[in-house]
């Protein structure tokens, strides 16, 4: 038969694909159908091989086929490939074919980009990316990415998500794990389906994952994380090297003693600089105040180099390295802020987290590398005080949502110690307004509206109020916007601290604020954009309810109504509370003024699917609500 006859259909594992020459393609058309409902992409065939051999050394392979349906899932196609010192790409294959599984290019290794993760830091020389993105403007096509790393030692490896995004479906997908009796790999598995099947034979276990016909999703609204809730499987070593240095993870522990170890001898400082931090707070009493000193003068002093620890070595460049070059990573900066402290008596706790503002939190069930940021806790007699050491802007003692409120890890000299971050709570974040709107009679005006941040609500405008002018504009017109308005001035300021805060006052020329129909001026009154509109579900609701931040925002602004208009409707005073939090507004007239208060308080917390219905009531009240009208009527 000729080698360029069509076969049959070959469903390979249950993959629909077809053979030419001995080679699998795939064709779009042989997508079902049932796969592309809600799908960007769709996994043709995925399989991941972790093969982990005697002398802490492995090989992970990866052979990835997915086919891209649009420009919506065009990220699904890109390449990134992180490697150093104990891991390297060995094989790296890309190929692109069309909808009909015809080949359009094989990538040259030369158009795969390399380049250094951290470009013109010495430091960092080892740690490298290589980088692809297909430029495809024709849909649907399929890109077929092969690679190896080779672990020269390993601390951990990549967790198994086959399903990078709800609007991803997959085919068929597999995970290998192959490893020697005397060195297991322990797992953890999330939302899979079924048990993995394995064999134990001459010294080797072996375990293997399928996943198929998996469909794309759409999401709900204030729905867990998605990685908690696609399918993944965690891995994790018992026993590893790392650099030369061994170590065990078998509980926290364990690990945090081997962390413990890599800090030994890095807090070592000069003797000048020793003695410019004595000088430093020679004349304070307070340990407190020794500590902000502190604090601040590694700030002044030093920048941030933005590598994440799980890309770069585990163990931090020591004191006097920082303090000769005058920046690190989060390890270095954490480090050498700890040996500023203990350069004049003050302890203080090394301590890795898990850091992100939309974040998950560790399996605390699963001893394991989960960490990608350190922090330093300074415990005092009656607080502990949290340095962010990063972000040379960042008020002392505060964290923000990047790290408050989780489990991380103290790096102690008897090990590992499992401990929860600051919280902050619902009381302390707040944003207040307070403004005052001036009216004609055709509903144009002009208004002022004051803010003050307070706790997690400061952090959503942190990054405002360091930017520059041209930033700070564009932030309030995407965040501060009311409708047919435009800003003629702000001014912010800001009280740095454990207890940050920000005022920010904004001046709007308003045209047709209101709007004029006949004799009458129906006025909106919540000024700013509201909430949007919460989809209506008719299906049972499938994944619990996630408010991710306490919070209370009161508004308070007074209408200067015009001459000659009184009010003809006024909305409803609204009381609502319920588990997920509490909602009032009012409108009160006197004296040609309206006066409206709004106050939200959102709780924190994770509630069941079946509480949908009541947590769909709710967010509706508020949105309704925030849409309601003062209808004012004229004589004339």
């Amino acid at each position: 038969m000729s080698k360029f006859l069509w076969t049959i259909l070959v469903f390979l594992n249950f993959s629909p694909v077809l053979i030419i020459a001995g080679d699998p393609i795939y064709p779009a058309y042989l997508i079902p159908d049932s796969l592309k409902e809600n799908a960007n992409a769709v996994i043709r065939f995925s399989e991941t091989n972790l093969q982990v051999s005697s002398g802490y050394k492995a090989t992970y392979s990866v052979k990835n086929v997915i086919t891209i349906l649009n420009s919506r899932g065009d990220d699904y196609g890109i390449y990134i490939g992180y490697y150093d010192k104990q891991r390297k790409i060995s094989h790296l294959s890309i190929r692109i074919y069309d909808q009909l599984g015809n080949l359009v290019d094989k990538v040259k290794n030369s158009d795969i980009e390399d380049y250094s993760a951290i470009s013109g830091f010495s430091l960092y020389e080892d740690n490298r990316v290589r980088f692809y993105e297909p430029t495809v403007n024709r849909y649907p096509y399929t890109v077929i990415i092969e690679y190896s790393l080779n672990y020269n030692g390993y601390i951990q490896f990549p967790y198994w998500q086959p399903q990078p995004g709800s609007d991803v479906a997959i085919e068929h997908a597999i995970l290998n794990l192959k490893m020697p009796s005397d060195h297991p790999i322990r797992y953890k598995t999330y939302h899979m389906k079924g048990k993995p099947t394995g064999r134990e034979s001459g010294g080797s276990i072996d375990i293997h994952w399928i996943l198929k016909q998996v469909k794309a999703f759409q999401p709900e609204p204030f729905q867990p994380l998605m990685n908690a809730v696609l399918p993944v499987v965690y891995l994790a070593p018992s026993n590893f090297s790392y650099d030369g240095s061994r170590g065990n993870m078998d509980n926290w522990e364990n690990f945090g003693y081997w962390v413990y170890e890599l800090l030994e001898g890095k807090t070592s400082l000069s003797e000048s600089t020793r003695q410019k931090i004595t000088d430093l707070v020679i004349d304070v009493p307070d340990t407190l105040e020794k500590v902000r000193r502190i604090y601040q003068y590694m700030q002044e002093y030093t920048r941030y180099v933005s590598i994440q620890l799980g890309i770069g070595d585990f163990q931090p460049f020591d004191a006097e390295t920082v303090d000769r070059v005058g920046y690190g990573d989060c390890k270095a900066l954490t480090n050498y802020t700890r040996a500023l402290l203990e350069s004049v008596g003050i302890s203080s706790i090394y301590t890795i987290v898990k850091a992100g503002e939309n974040w998950e939190n560790i399996k605390t069930d699963f001893p394991s590398q989960q960490f990608n940021h350190v922090i330093l806790a300074v415990p005092l007699h009656k607080d502990t005080i949290w340095l962010e050491c990063t972000n040379q802007q960042m008020p002392f003692g505060f964290l923000g949502e990047f790290t408050d409120n989780r489990w991380a890890l103290a790096i102690t000299p008897m090990g590992g110690k499992l401990i929860k971050t600051r919280s902050y709570h619902t009381d302390s974040n707040q944003k207040i307004c307070h403004g005052t709107i001036i009216l004609d009679e055709n509903g144009d005006g002009n208004g002022t509206l004051k803010f003050k941040y307070s706790g997690l609500q400061f952090d959503e405008v942190f990054g405002f109020v360091m930017a520059d002018d041209k930033s700070q504009k564009k932030w309030l017109s995407q965040n501060l916007y009311i409708p047919n308005g435009k800003v003629t001035g702000y001014n912010v300021d800001h009280e740095g601290d454990m207890h940050p805060s920000a005022n920010l006052e904004v001046q709007y020329d308003l045209e047709k604020y209101a709007v004029r129909s006949g004799k009458r001026l129906f006025i909106t009154l919540n000024p700013l954009i509201g909430y949007p509109e919460l989809p209506a579900r008719e299906e049972k609701r499938k994944y619990d309810i996630c408010l991710h931040k306490s919070y209370i925002h009161t508004d308070s602004i007074v209408y200067k109504l015009p001459d000659g208009f009184e009010a003809e409707h006024l909305p409803a005073r609204v009381e609502l509370s319920s588990a997920f939090g509490t909602f009032s507004t009012s409108v009160n007239i006197d004296d040609g003024r309206a006066t409206y208060i709004r106050c939200l308080r959102i709780n924190e917390g994770q509630y069941p699917a079946s509480d949908y219905p009541d947590f769909y009531a709710f967010y509706k009240t508020v949105t309704r609500a925030d849409k309601a009208k003062l209808v004012l009527t004229s004589g004339f």
